[in-house]
């Protein structure tokens, strides 16, 4: 869950191309959800047209997505290699709904016997993660309770309870108050 919508974007971008070096096969599903930001595009009075700010980037993602504005789901399938799977326009990555919903929605697409989250964005601690800079929103930890439990109320009846592994490609995001979530 790669919430990119904020001056991480080409930390992110960089961090899933390195990810699809791992490759799939037929016992392995790397999917994402990548949420890329709009707001650096736009030039400023003094700007080159051609700059885009720290952090942001109007790069492709691997060989064969080009680059874009919104938020996808994409499915490795090689080395610098994706399929998109769906589209969703521009959502809000901030929101624990749009977690929940990857999540369920992840789960239930790709069945397996084990399940890794790991959620890419700032992290800031007690106050959260996955800001979305569109929307001007961040999940909180009790926010982030809720998604998990919420997902984990739906997909208990096809089996699966827990994630075998929750990780985050984030900061400040191995407190207790984290680990207690």
């Amino acid at each position: 869950y790669s919430a990119a919508d904020n001056d991480l974007e080409r930390n992110q971008l960089s961090d899933i191309v390195e990810l699809s070096g791992i490759g799939a096969s037929d016992s392995v599903n790397l999917v994402i959800q990548l949420d890329r930001s709009a707001l650096p595009r736009a030039v400023e009075e003094g700007e080159e047209e051609e700059e885009i700010k720290s952090g942001y980037s109007d790069a492709p993602l691997g060989d064969n997505i080009e680059n874009f504005v919104g938020t996808k789901r994409l499915l490795v399938s090689g080395e610098r290699n994706f399929t998109e799977l769906e589209d969703l326009g521009d959502i809000n990555s901030g929101h624990p709904g749009t977690l929940r919903d990857f999540i369920i929605w992840g789960v239930q697409r790709f069945p397996a016997r084990r399940y890794i989250l790991v959620i890419g964005s700032h992290g800031v601690a007690i106050n959260g993660i996955a800001q979305d800079e569109d929307r001007n929103s961040i999940i909180s930890l009790p926010q982030l309770d809720e998604a998990l439990r919420e997902s984990r109320e739906v997909l208990i009846t096809s089996g699966v309870d827990r994630f075998d592994l929750i990780g985050f490609d984030a900061c400040l995001m191995s407190t207790l108050e984290v680990a207690a979530v």
